[in-house]
């Protein structure tokens, strides 16, 4: 991926969702880390592209500025794509070995000119160079980092490295790191130069011609088609196809590598049809060209060098193997076709010795990376020899190892000088000095080992005390006198307690008991591992007063005396035991009162455990609760009913005379109420009156046709006259005999009635004929057979349904 196609970077975004205006200062600030995390990023490609170019393990993003100071890293690189210009034994110091000791030296600016020389020598324009003091003194590391970006794009371009990749928005780093490097940034005041600009500047800067190029480029594949290696020496040559580093000595290694290429690019180009393949698809462009190139160089670069190597090892061996002198192989050793690094004349007799006895262990010819590692050896050794720190780092891992002997020989090494060292604590020194050294995660200076030496003395000194003590406690408890007893365990030197003299015989008899268990089970040698106040193990035999730190071999794992915890353990149950008596004599009664409260507590938990099941279940307490009244309440309905239609009458009794005296006792209410309210009723009644009468005028004036009740309602107000009293006179005529025959009629129609039933009964022969005769008489003499002749000579039509049937009956 091109370094110019930046994502956007994701520490301080603000997300859609979560939108939040800040201030002027809150906007600083984020840009301000947004800067910082984007330079981690830079500096984090930088350090992979570091890695897949020299394949070494680099330093953090965080940590890579200082890495870059002494330039170590940089004139390795310049060896990777200009090995001409920058030999591996031109760089200063290549194992880092004086800047972890010394730190940076002047010395060190040497190799950060080599990258720049071999930046020169590329072709890489001198706008993207950092000064050596922006290295060196750190002044301005972004720009430094800025030119490794431009120099990655840029060699890639050409073949010699594989692309930067871009980690802006993936890479990730803690929130210290980010506010360290802001911190960093904001110290020095440098401007961030813009990273996204390198290819543009890049452009501008390396105009060319394209055709010319392509042109050039043609006519070497070409070359390569002839299987010329002369002809294609002269056009890799050519200024027209900017390859660099063609050597004319190695046109048969270009031909053989770019022939190979080529045939391998052909292959892959067979599939394709003819529409879909390009210019190039056959033929090696201009960055193939120059990766063969950088290939093919490298291969002649491999095959001299393994020759060197090869002629150093051989001549190494039969020096070695003919016992040659220091003059001889520093002949070998130090030639300039040797290909070995680090070799240092002064240390020749170290060389020597570790040549020689690396071949009597192999038994056989020693490779080269064996001679090289051998001599990188030799100088760690001689330089470890000849200084105080030498002899402290050896002491320092010493403490790592577990061999206790080789760490006391260091540990007592005149060199360092260290006071008061006594062999029996041996062990313990190397403890305590391996938990200060995890605890620092360095290496311990002399003092601090001094410091831990004399610690560890007195702490021994304390732990001898307390043996003494404890066997002291041994010995008085073979005594039968609880007061000896009682006063070494009061002794400073045991520091026991809980130690009460009233419980002495008790101490006595229970110490007494718990050693006896211990001497049927305990070590046979008579050993007793004891803990120390600071928990470390320590190992000591009262019948031989043998004393040791380290575990015994004849040490069965079991104690044979009672250790200092379980005397104190058993101490603190007796005095515990003791305490609590008298505890409980001298409280009863606050012991009782506790009691009480506490069954009251218990009480109350019951009682509210109780309380909030009821109230969790409450709905199902309802229900039963309802049903149950229910059941009962049906029960009592039914008992009810059975009662009440058992004594139905009198229940029909009672419920009259309620009915009746309610009935007397609301109209008492009523009546009394009318009393009470006469007036009012009378008023009410002359207003409802008054208000009939004007309603029924009204009518009476308005109404074409007024009602007969109204006008009725009004007849007395009109005046009399001969003609009405005739009409009236008539009326009442004519309504007395409305009734008269109303009277009749009904009259003989009961005696028709009466015929009606005689006639049957004289049809069916149960009544004389006489009988029917007297009948008719009497119709006849009450007048009522000319009104029944009338009513037949009006015809059968007029006969009701009845009738009909009577008639039908007789016929």
């Amino acid at each position: 991926m091109d370094v110019t196609d930046r994502a956007p970077p994701t520490i301080g975004k603000v997300h859609d969702a979560h939108k939040v205006r800040m201030s002027g200062s809150e906007m600083d600030a984020k840009r301000k880390e947004h800067v910082a995390y984007e330079y981690l990023c830079h500096l984090e490609e930088a350090r992979k592209w570091f890695e897949a170019c020299l394949g070494d393990e680099q330093p953090p993003a965080s940590e890579m500025e200082a890495a870059l100071m002494n330039g170590v890293t940089l004139a390795k690189l310049a060896h990777f794509f200009e090995p001409n210009t920058v030999s591996l034994k031109k760089i200063y110091d290549p194992d880092l070995s004086v800047f972890r000791s010394q730190g940076l030296k002047f010395r060190h600016t040497d190799n950060i000119n080599f990258w720049t020389a071999a930046m020169a020598k590329v072709g890489l324009p001198q706008i993207f160079y950092p000064t050596t003091t922006d290295i060196y003194n750190r002044k301005n590391m972004p720009r430094a980092v800025y030119c490794l970006h431009a120099l990655s794009m840029y060699l890639h371009r050409l073949g010699l490295a594989p692309p930067m990749q871009n980690l802006v928005g993936e890479a990730e780093f803690t929130e210290e790191e980010i506010t360290n490097m802001q911190a960093e940034l904001d110290k020095y005041g440098i401007q961030m130069p813009h990273f996204g600009k390198i290819g543009g500047i890049l452009a501008n800067e390396l105009s060319v011609d394209e055709a010319a190029v392509h042109a050039a480029v043609l006519a070497i594949n070409a070359a390569i088609d002839q299987d010329d290696a002369e002809e294609l020496a002269k056009k890799l040559n050519l200024p027209a196809a900017g390859l660099f580093k063609v050597d004319a000595g190695n046109a048969a290694d270009y031909l053989a590598v770019l022939k190979e290429r080529k045939q391998t690019k052909i292959t892959q180009s067979e599939g394709k049809s003819e529409e879909e393949l390009d210019a190039y698809d056959k033929l090696l462009s201009q960055a193939e060209l120059q990766t063969g190139v950088q290939e093919a160089n490298q291969v002649v670069v491999e095959r001299i060098r393994n020759q060197h190597m090869a002629a150093t090892r051989d001549q190494i061996n039969v020096l070695i193997q003919d016992g040659c002198s220091e003059e001889e192989l520093s002949s070998v050793l130090t030639h300039p076709d040797s290909e070995l690094r680090d070799v240092m004349p002064e240390n020749m007799s170290y060389y020597k010795e570790f040549l020689e006895k690396l071949l009597a262990e192999k038994g056989e010819p020693l490779t080269f990376e064996e001679i090289q590692q051998a001599i990188r050896d030799a100088n760690a050794k001689a330089a470890h020899d000849r200084s105080v720190g030498g002899a402290m780092e050896n002491l320092n891992r010493m403490i790592l190892s577990g061999d206790c002997d080789e760490f006391l020989a260091a540990l007592q090494s005149p060199i360092l000088g260290l006071e008061n060292v006594r062999p029996e604590n041996a062990h313990m020194y190397h403890v305590l000095l391996k938990q200060v050294q995890e605890a620092r995660g360095d290496d311990l200076t002399r003092e601090e080992i001094q410091s831990v030496i004399d610690n560890t003395n007195e702490y021994a000194d304390q732990t001898a005390t307390l043996i003494s003590g404890l066997d002291n406690v041994h010995a008085t408890l073979s005594e039968d006198d609880p007061q000896s007893l009682l006063e070494a365990l009061q002794a400073e030197a045991v520091s026991f307690r809980s130690i009460v003299p009233e419980c002495q015989e008790t101490y006595q008899e229970r110490l007494r008991e718990a050693l006896a268990a211990k001497a049927e089970a305990g070590d046979e040698a008579g050993w007793t591992e004891e803990t120390t106040l600071q928990g470390h193990s320590y190992f000591h035999n009262r019948r031989t007063g043998q004393r040791q730190w380290t575990r015994p071999e004849e040490f069965s794992g079991e104690s044979a005396d009672l250790t200092r915890l379980e005397i104190q353990n058993i101490l603190t149950r007796v005095t515990g035991e003791y305490n609590r008596q008298k505890l409980l004599e001298a409280n009863e009664h606050l012991i009782v009162q506790l009691q009480a409260r506490w069954r009251g507590i218990l009480f109350r938990r019951l009682f509210n455990k109780r309380m909030n099941y009821l109230e969790e279940q409450a709905p199902h307490v309802v229900k039963i609760q309802a049903n149950f009244k229910g059941r009962r309440q049906q029960k009592q309905y039914a008992e009810r009913v059975a009662y009440l239609k058992a004594n139905e009458a009198a229940v029909v009794t009672m419920q009259s005379y309620a009915r009746g005296a309610h009935a007397r006792k609301l109209m008492r209410i009523r009546k009394q109420f009318f009393n009470d309210h006469v007036a009012a009723v009378v008023k009410l009644q002359s207003h409802v009156r008054r208000w009939l009468a004007m309603r029924d005028y009204r009518k009476l004036i308005q109404a074409k046709k007024p009602p007969v009740n109204t006008l009725r309602k009004f007849l007395h107000l009109l005046e009399h006259s001969d003609q009405d009293f005739q009409e009236e006179m008539e009326v009442q005529r004519l309504k007395a005999k409305v009734v008269t025959e109303i009277r009749g009629n009904k009259e003989l129609e009961e005696n028709l009635n009466i015929m009606d039933i005689k006639i049957g009964l004289l049809v069916k022969n149960r009544l004389t004929l006489d009988d029917v005769v007297s009948q008719s008489k009497k119709l006849k003499k009450k007048g009522s057979l000319d009104t029944l002749t009338t009513a037949q000579g009006r015809g059968l039509k007029s006969l009701s349904k009845e009738n009909r049937a009577r008639l039908e009956g007789y016929q």
